[in-house]
């Protein structure tokens, strides 16, 4: 997409992201990081996009209003069929936060909007935009879910991803899990959700310790910075984690980590 295109609409794929507490806690460590994360995801793009033999182009754009950052991307045709592909970026985002210190949350929305992008003048509108808005902000955890409406169209034309099938045969590699997500205020909603569990164990090249104190590890690099009132988020993240380790990977765990005892356990999702 050109830098300067006239406003025009259209349909695709975007996420909003927040990050939790981070801005109160250090605010400066957090713009600095964000910028150098929007640097990295752009410099990256192409190369992720390869990697997976995805033709991106250049048509995935990433703008940042305050501490929300959006990733936008115009599809001409169904956007729900390259759900799988955002997907695995979204993945790749989720962990950088929690290995930079800056948890994420967001969500998914598919569909019509009206972009403008110009050099002082930046504007997203429409239904898509309305419904990611909504939804960001909702779930009581670190994740990124799919709107309502977006988990809908998911899984009506999931059947058509070539490798979505096969991937269904081999638990690390399902990107997208129904789960009984926390949302505010204390109450629940089966939605679908980014496995970003998976890449906790992806990036253990040695299975030496469990993911699970990896992600612990994440976590305790924040937990001073936790505000007050917030202590929900990381109980559910934990929780989640949990499930996905033991419903969507329990032969992989047995192969790999029976040996390592003493794995703490959170609360299970019913």
């Amino acid at each position: 997409m050109s830098k300067s295109n006239k406003e025009k609409t259209q349909n695709g794929l975007i996420c909003l992201i927040d990050a939790l507490g981070a801005r109160q806690a250090k605010p400066n460590y957090f713009l600095k990081s964000q910028a150098n994360m929007i640097k990295r995801l752009w410099k990256n793009k192409e190369k992720f996009a390869s990697k997976h033999n995805y033709n991106w182009s250049d048509d995935l754009d990433i703008l940042s209003f305050g501490d929300t950052i959006v990733f936008l991307w115009p599809i001409d045709d169904e956007p729900e069929l390259y759900l799988e592909e955002f997907g695995y970026y979204l993945r790749s985002v989720i962990y950088w936060g929690l290995e930079n210190e800056i948890p994420f949350r967001g969500a998914v929305s598919s569909g019509a909007f009206l972009y403008r992008k110009e050099q002082d003048n930046t504007a997203i509108l429409g239904p898509a935009v309305a419904d990611a808005a909504a939804w960001h902000q909702m779930a009581d955890w670190i994740g990124i879910i799919l709107t309502p409406s977006c988990g809908l169209k998911f899984a009506n034309c999931s059947n058509q991803f070539d490798s979505y099938q096969e991937k269904m045969k081999f638990p690390l590699g399902r990107l997208f899990i129904e789960y009984n997500v926390p949302l505010k205020p204390s109450r629940k909603l089966r939605l679908w959700s980014i496995a970003w569990p998976a890449t906790n164990y992806w990036s253990l090249k040695k299975p030496e310790v469990h993911p699970k104190l990896k992600l612990l590890g994440q976590l305790n690099k924040i937990a001073d910075e936790i505000p007050f009132g917030a202590e929900s988020k990381y109980q559910n993240t934990l929780a989640f984690f949990d499930w996905y380790s033991a419903n969507v990977c329990p032969e992989y765990n047995k192969k790999y980590y029976k040996e390592i005892k003493n794995i703490p356990k959170s609360e299970t999702n019913d």
